[in-house]
């Protein structure tokens, strides 16, 4: 039997399992999280011994894909030889998997409170909602290997994640990524902020029922019922989950969240759905001022960059949606987009958002609920 190893990365979502340039195997350690898994699993395997079950948990999709491919990469980078990359192969098991699960993360407001309550210093607890699913796409026999369920934890081993990953990423991921892109230019703070506004509720509601769901291949009772479970969540009154830190690098996060379902959208329906557009209009709002008094552009230095150097160009929404380098793809090529999102931006800039998202929320669409 394969001992196990269970790692729970930082929650870095999209940004965390890239290959850092300059990270070397004499490192003690190295500084990325799959440098230091890569000199782990070396060392093992000059042991003699067996290889592992190694289960990351970042929002990216095939995550277990793309952390073994950045471990081979640094074997080829650091010549570790053919033989290790065999013994990766043969040895060691990487799955893929999706935890749902809301983590606001380390509760600054009540954490001395806690300390004095437990008698003890504690600078690492979070906060969390009571509801949790960790999909695992692996083998049966990592249910006897790491007995979770068996311990009465909602964990599924699955050959097939995609519908799970689908169903959170885009019925509770989006609409964050959503809300931070414009409840926080209105100065509305948390999730549960979004949900107790008339206005910026409905926009989430439409979206999720009326732009999401209706671009999604799951079945919709299925879909409409986790939906409104996810609104509920959203409500809880103890998670206080700070639009801050959702909106931590939203440009990877749009383009994983929200670009799938507007493309899909458009696709389906030949019409651009008019929430995501708004969502992308208040996000290039942000990152083209960069210091908004309540809505910060939180990214890396060289994607703010990016927007910094055109903001005030004529051609600005234009020269930012042909950007391939954040979206993957040149979104002036979405008939449509382009002048639906300068729209939207002029609108933010000249009525403030919430006459936007009123606006978007006076356009009639089917609801599917």
């Amino acid at each position: 039997m394969w001992p196990l190893f269970w790692e729970v990365y930082l929650n870095y979502h999209e940004k965390f399992l890239l290959l850092r340039a300059g990270d070397a195997l004499t490192d003690r350690p190295p500084v990325s999280f799959p440098a230091k898994l890569t000199a782990l699993l070396y060392e093992r395997y000059k042991a003699g011994k067996k290889g592992f079950y190694i289960i990351p948990c970042e929002l990216i999709e095939n995550n277990g894909k793309a952390l073994k491919e950045i471990v081979h990469r640094y074997a080829d980078e650091w010549k570790l030889g053919e033989d290790f990359s065999s013994w990766l192969e043969s040895e060691n098991t990487f799955c893929s998997s999706l935890v749902d699960r809301i983590v606001p993360g380390y509760p600054k407001e009540r954490a001395e409170k806690l300390w004095e309550e437990w008698g003890y210093e504690d600078t690492l607890i979070a906060k969390a909602e009571p509801f949790l699913i960790w999909v695992i796409e692996g083998p049966k026999e990592l249910e006897e290997e790491l007995p979770l369920k068996k311990a009465g934890l909602n964990v599924v081993v699955t050959d097939h994640l995609k519908p799970y990953r689908d169903r959170k990423v885009y019925l509770l991921n989006a609409p964050h990524t959503t809300m931070a892109c414009l409840a926080r230019l209105v100065g509305i703070k948390t999730v549960g902020g979004v949900m107790e506004d008339p206005d910026f509720y409905r926009l989430i509601d439409r979206e999720m029922f009326a732009e999401i769901i209706p671009s999604l291949d799951l079945p919709k009772e299925e879909l409409t019922s986790y939906a409104a479970g996810i609104q509920e969540r959203f409500r809880n009154p103890y998670m206080e989950h700070q639009l801050d830190a959702i909106a931590l690098n939203s440009v990877s996060k749009f383009k994983a969240r929200l670009l799938p379902i507007l493309a899909e959208h458009v696709k389906r329906f030949h019409k651009i759905p008019s929430r995501i557009a708004l969502a992308l209009s208040g996000l290039l709002k942000i990152y083209g001022e960069q210091d908004h008094a309540s809505a910060k552009a939180i990214d890396l230095p060289d994607v703010l960059k990016e927007f910094s150097m055109t903001y005030h160009s004529d051609r600005y929404v234009w020269d930012i949606l042909s950007n391939e380098t954040l979206w993957g793809m040149d979104l002036t090529k979405i008939d449509g987009l382009p002048a639906q999102v300068e729209k939207g931006l002029q609108l933010i800039e000249k009525e403030g958002v919430r006459r936007a998202v009123q606006q978007a929320n006076e356009e009639a669409l089917p609801i599917e609920k």
